[in-house]
């Protein structure tokens, strides 16, 4: 593990901690139903991406406005270009490219357990109780978190800074976290109410 790495899973760890991450905190309030639809809504993103390699289908769990979003995927192991960040279409294109990675990154598996790696998420075991979702079980965690606390997961200054501006709202934003395949690469997206459905508008890599 890099030390750029342990920084990035240490500080997700510690604002999820913090006192005020805790449920009922924000001002718009989420049940549990809703809860239960998102945590059904991620398992059948994954599934789509990783099981069935439907990329067309994946990529529409992704909101409109994640694709003007300056700071999504913005680790260099993450691919994308950064001249495609200027255009919605482009950003769409190059995050299709990266759910398109090769089978050595995303092995090929039936079964999504197979594909997901709950062993690498050891680092965030503490986080369990403040989970939404069954880590064992899902295989990934869900947390629920403030929308001025997604910057701080930024290892770029202009990315944390975007953020600051592009996370203003003060609805309910949920944290998912996997890692993938033996090489356990962790990705985390957050998740917020676009209409009736949860839909992605930020994603990043903690790069191994």
């Amino acid at each position: 593990m890099t030390k750029i790495t342990g920084l990035i899973i240490f500080a997700i760890v510690s604002i999820v901690e913090m006192p005020q991450v805790a449920i009922g905190s924000d001002s718009k309030s989420v049940s549990k139903h809703d809860e239960e639809i998102l945590r059904s809504q991620i398992k059948q993103f994954l599934s789509t991406w990783l099981v069935d390699r439907d990329f067309a289908k994946a990529i529409d769990s992704f909101s409109a406005r994640a694709f003007s979003n300056k700071a999504i995927f913005d680790e260099s192991c993450s691919g994308i270009q950064d001249e495609a960040r200027n255009s919605a279409e482009a950003m769409k294109n190059e995050i299709g490219k990266f759910l398109n990675l090769d089978e050595e990154d995303f092995p090929v598996s039936d079964d999504l357990n197979v594909a997901l790696s709950a062993n690498s998420l050891l680092p965030f075991k503490r986080l369990k109780s403040k989970s939404v979702s069954n880590m064992e079980q899902d295989r990934f965690l869900l947390l629920r978190i403030k929308a001025s606390d997604v910057a701080d997961f930024a290892s770029e200054s202009h990315a944390h800074k975007f953020l600051k501006e592009y996370f203003k709202s003060t609805q309910p934003l949920y944290l998912s976290i996997i890692s993938i395949g033996d090489a356990g690469g962790i990705v985390y997206f957050i998740w917020e109410k676009d209409g009736e459905n949860w839909k992605i508008s930020h994603a990043s890599l903690v790069c191994m």
